[in-house]
């Protein structure tokens, strides 16, 4: 095997090995990438053994290369971290809280190896950067909950959402004449079917106390009336109430908890449990954007309580940025639109709706990221995590 060697070194140690890498700039994607190469190449070693062949002189040579680069950019991602600037999910662990299959076909691949002068090399360099995914796992763990978020809705632009608003709109054709309550049904109908999908299977299993808490009747009624319900429901449904909460007919998910529940096991999903968590975050959005639509015609409460507090002492002052060719009834439906979003929805989804308003002329938004943020808030959005300015500039006027 000492040619073997001999054309490594030759093309690997002589070359890259002792280069400084400076013709690969560090990315967050192009670090992704490498890390998802590295665990390629060690899988690939289990499956073709062949140590001779001149395919594995190139993987041996890909191995120490690659892993030299991401034990070189590791380090600038932790830094960005520990500032909140950007996360990641990647492939490998240091195996404390995933899988160490990487780490052990890692230690087959260094072992035949043992008795060549790149031996000691690779041995060093997994050490190095089994402690730099450590360090990233212990300094994510710690980071602001908002990054979770963050990320939840940075990989959900990776997703094609047509499927979804396809299936949405052709429920609103056959549907005739669309309610509250048979959005309720699709909802439920749309939970069952992404919790049957596995969303939650990598979830912890629920403790007994969260188990006597699941009651099913409320979604079971608005199932069809031979869905199936089985012990494994019960237990991904009381997986699923960890991540939700209702305000009035909407359902939140806390995207701080369930974007660090996607990004933990991001490379442990199937494709199919993906798919169905991004699916079902398009459809809730999609259900929940009609319920707004639909709320203000089924009852006029509000629309009576705000005409009563036009000519109060109290007088709510009207949404500052109404489009100015917008009739006065057109615009206090707007302002009851834009206080509903700004109290049910995340930012991106703030800033989602409010460019689509503008696109129709409902509302005029101004270059100020931060005079909008500043009339958000008056409206009632929340100023906590998750929430604030600058958070809030990183989405704003960009879809």
């Amino acid at each position: 095997m000492n040619t073997t060697i001999d054309e490594i070194e030759g093309s690997q140690l002589g070359a890259a090995l002792t280069a400084d890498f400076a013709a690969t700039p560090y990315s967050l994607t192009g670090l992704s990438s490498f890390i998802s190469d590295l665990n390629y190449i060690v899988s690939n070693h289990e499956e073709n053994p062949t140590h001779h062949s001149k395919t594995w002189v190139i993987c041996v040579s890909s191995l120490t290369w690659i892993m030299g680069l991401v034990n070189k950019h590791l380090p600038i991602y932790i830094n960005d971290l520990k500032q909140g600037k950007s996360i990641e999910a990647f492939e490998i662990s240091s195996g404390q809280y995933r899988s160490e299959k990487f780490w052990e076909l890692f230690d087959k691949v260094c072992e035949d190896l043992r008795d060549e002068p790149i031996y000691q090399y690779l041995k060093d360099n997994g050490k190095k950067l089994k402690a730099l995914l450590a360090e990233a796992e212990i300094t994510m763990h710690n980071c602001d909950p908002a990054i979770f978020e963050e990320f939840f809705f940075y990989k959900k632009k990776d997703f094609c959402e047509f499927k979804v608003k396809r299936e949405f709109n052709e429920w609103l054709s056959e549907c005739h004449m669309p309610s509250i309550l048979k959005l309720k049904e699709l909802r439920a109908q749309a939970i069952a079917d992404a919790l049957n999908r596995g969303i939650f299977d990598l979830s912890p299993t629920p403790s007994q106390r969260e188990m006597d808490e699941v009651t099913l009747d409320p979604i079971i009624q608005l199932l069809p009336y031979n869905f199936e319900l089985t012990e494994e429901f019960k237990v991904a449904f009381a997986k699923f109430k960890r991540f939700v909460k209702m305000e009035g007919p909407i359902l939140k998910f806390n995207y701080k908890s369930y974007g660090k529940y996607v990004l933990t096991h991001f490379y442990d999903f199937n494709v199919a449990q993906i798919g169905a968590i991004f699916d079902l975050d398009v459809m809730l959005f999609l259900i929940h954007q009609e319920m707004e639509r639909l709320e203000p015609e089924q009852t006029q409460k509000l629309s009576l309580s705000s005409a009563a507090a036009a000519t109060s002492d109290q007088e709510e002052e009207l949404f500052h940025f109404i489009h100015p060719e917008i009739e006065e009834d057109e615009a206090w439906h707007i302002h009851r639109v834009v206080k509903r979003l700004v109290a049910h929805h995340a930012i991106r989804d703030i800033c989602r709706f409010l460019n689509k308003m503008a696109s129709e002329k409902k509302i005029l938004l101004p270059q100020s990221a931060e005079k909008t943020y500043i009339e958000l808030r008056r409206m009632g959005m929340p100023d906590g995590e998750g929430f604030g300015e600058k958070y809030f500039m990183r989405y704003y006027n960009k879809e």
